[in-house]
């Protein structure tokens, strides 16, 4: 492929490409880049001064993945399950590599002139990586009752990278901290065992374990089965909305409001699919940081075949690399909030803890502080996706620059809220539709009502379940 001077026809460069690789050809003068897609079904975005390949686009036949030359990588989450690096006759999803290569908004940086990113991407992985473990689960055979407890044993296997963590889940949701009863080294092998309470039916054990680098190996799997037939479960809904935070500068006008019809729609469309609807409300001044923490250690006493509905309307900020959703009476300030905010890490931990191992989580959160730049959003979306993924809860979560951006008052909520009613709207709805309806809505609503693109974090990993009917 030739770049020509069109009034002189002199070549200015050759770039090299391969054959069908460049179909079609796209030249942005001004943001200095080359687009071109090909019949490999790939499309590139080059340099015009340098030729360089900066990211590829990848399209699949259940979503898209793009990937730089680090190894940098976004995409819907079934397209990062379809990519895949192949390292020593081992092919690892490109979604194994989150943890240090996931990059939100991948393809819009390179689209600029001086990108910058949020993943430490510490080695380019077309260069090699050290393979992650290897996993195995030992789970006992038979049949048992449900509630029963079992013993369950994980057994990860250095293979040069080191063993940085270990992770086990059962039917899709991470096992608490607690269930872990023991842990050994084996020569290179790192053993960890831990107790299970059995659901009614199938127990789907998975268990994935990460090298020093933070790149997931092959999940093991495992199924253990439990006597009887699950019983018609709760729908248990948590809405946290919050307006009037301690600090009166901090007001907003749709935490509240918004919180309260998520919460209404879905108590009145359980009928038929749940035994009962369950509601926990906290606005405003129930909206602290103390009895945020007790609600959710409530939740540890719900019964394990349950679905849990988690909302959360109110102010979120990054300090360091690390998410807060800021409670009622949080302490504005960057100290304050790492000592009074409720951080990325601790809802982790707070979910992992809960009873129910059905759970979707939903967060419509702005910064405190107004606009900010891409990177700060970067970082929301990096964080919020990774609480979805280390948990095994299915996550849609939409970060906003500041509260005016995308509240339009017309639609008599938030766009996130606005959207994410529209898909609780009509029929049989399952977590994974409503992730796919709201990444796929919320963008083009607040493109055409508020000339500003809001782009959900959508991402689940586990089983999908029913939420409204």
């Amino acid at each position: 492929m030739a770049v020509v001077d069109l009034e002189s026809g002199r070549v200015l460069r050759e770039i090299a490409s391969s054959p069908g690789s460049s179909r079609f050809v796209l030249v942005d003068v001004a943001q200095k880049r080359i687009i071109t897609g090909g019949t490999d079904g790939i499309v590139r975005i080059l340099n015009l001064d340098t030729g360089a390949n900066l990211a590829q686009i990848i399209s699949t036949v259940n979503g898209w993945a793009a990937l730089d030359g680090q190894g940098r990588f976004d995409g819907t989450p079934a397209g990062v399950q379809d990519v895949q690096w192949l390292a020593a006759q081992l092919s690892l999803p490109v979604d194994n590599f989150s943890e240090a290569y996931f990059e939100p908004g991948l393809v819009a940086k390179y689209m600029r002139d001086q990108p910058s990113f949020v993943a430490p991407a510490p080695t380019a992985v077309e260069a090699g990586i050290s393979l992650p473990p290897r996993v195995v689960i030992s789970a006992p055979s038979g049949s048992y009752a449900a509630g029963s407890e079992v013993d369950v044993t994980v057994t990860a296997q250095d293979q040069g990278g080191g063993i940085a963590t270990i992770r086990l889940f059962q039917n899709g949701k991470l096992v608490a901290p607690e269930r872990q009863t023991g842990e050994r080294r084996d020569g290179s092998s790192v053993v960890r065992s831990y107790r299970l309470a059995l659901v009614a039916g199938g127990n789907r054990l998975t268990a994935v374990a990460a090298n020093q680098q933070q790149i997931d190996g092959e999940a093991a799997r495992a199924e253990v089965a439990a006597a009887g037939r699950p019983s018609l479960p709760n729908l248990d809904i948590v809405a946290i909305g919050i307006n009037r935070y301690r600090d009166s500068r901090y007001a907003l006008d749709y935490g509240v409001p918004d919180a309260l019809a998520i919460l209404s729609r879905l108590d009145q469309s359980s009928g038929g699919a749940f035994n009962r609807a369950i509601a926990l409300q906290l606005t405003d001044e129930a909206a602290t940081r103390a009895k945020i923490i007790e609600t959710f250690a409530s939740l540890q006493r719900f019964s394990p075949e349950d679905v849990l509905v988690v909302y959360l309307a109110g102010h979120g900020e990054i300090i360091g690399n690390e998410w807060y959703l800021l409670p009622q009476d949080v302490v504005f300030s960057r100290e304050g909030i790492a000592q009074s905010g409720i951080s990325a890490t601790m809802l982790r931990d707070m979910l992992a803890r809960v009873g129910p191992q059905r759970i979707l989580v939903l967060i419509d959160s702005c910064k405190a502080g107004g606009s900010v730049d891409s990177l700060a959003t970067s970082m929301d979306r990096r964080v919020l996706r990774s609480i979805g993924r280390d948990t095994g809860v299915a996550i849609l979560a939409a970060a906003r620059r500041d509260q005016n951006a995308t509240e339009i008052p017309r639609l008599g909520h938030g766009a996130f809220t606005y959207v994410v009613l529209e898909g609780l709207g009509g029929g049989r709805v399952t977590a994974s539709g409503l992730l796919s309806y709201s990444a796929s809505r919320l963008p083009s609503l607040t493109k055409s009502l508020a000339n500003y693109m809001q782009i959900p974090v959508a991402y689940s990993r586990g089983d999908d379940f029913q939420i409204a009917r």
